[in-house]
């Protein structure tokens, strides 16, 4: 699963290894939304890096491609990632939610399709969603996770799912994650673009991870 996210100067992507081509039956996107403060006009970016729009000013783009791994002893090994777009997300036209689940094992897609739903159901019944980001998504998550292990229509036993989720509020980016997919913003440094991770994988080769567990 591959996603990309632009807002202004900054963009996330998960990425995994996968096909060289992308076939017919994959999901590939690509969309953009102009969202302008009703005060002022939107201006393009001239270049400027300190240029700052107002708080209501941002183009938002995102496009997305879901493609199987490539596994050669496995070739016909499904597609097991789920992924979600909400624009806008809830009541605020300024909150953007996007989410990518990377299901594993035998009920893989089971799981990420439920995590995929129930996540973003729970995030904004969240009583602290519009005014703690942060501590909504970390309950949100916690949450999520029980509902899985309660649900006895999904076996998650030797089976689950990695959640990366970015909420886009005005220019602000709240990124939550759990396991190893990955966020990056690529941030313009002179001439050079440079990737910088947005998120911490959560495996065991982390030593307080190591510990928790």
């Amino acid at each position: 699963m591959s996603f990309n996210l632009t807002v202004e100067q900054g963009s996330m992507a998960h990425s995994r290894f996968r096909d060289p081509k992308v076939k017919e039956t994959d999901n590939v996107g690509t969309s953009e939304i102009a969202v302008f403060s009703p005060k002022s006009s939107y201006k393009e970016d001239d270049g400027d890096a300190n240029q700052d729009p107002e708080a209501g000013n941002y183009r938002l783009q995102y496009s997305y491609l879901s493609q199987r791994g490539y596994y050669p002893h496995a070739l016909d090994k499904a597609n097991q990632d789920s992924f979600c777009i909400h624009t806008p997300f809830g009541s605020n036209p300024n909150d953007h939610f996007f989410g990518v689940f990377d299901g594993h094992g035998e009920y893989g897609t089971q799981c990420s399709k439920f995590v995929k739903q129930k996540l973003c159901e729970n995030l904004l019944r969240n009583s602290r969603f519009h005014v703690d980001a942060v501590e909504a998504c970390h309950a949100t998550f916690l949450t999520t996770n029980s509902q899985l292990h309660a649900n006895n229509n999904v076996d998650d036993n030797m089976s689950g799912t990695t959640a990366i989720t970015v909420l886009v509020r005005g220019k602000t980016l709240y990124v939550a994650n759990s396991s190893n997919s990955k966020a990056i913003i690529a941030e313009k440094r002179g001439i050079e673009i440079v990737a910088v991770d947005l998120s911490i994988d959560q495996t065991p080769f982390r030593e307080d991870e190591l510990k928790r567990v």
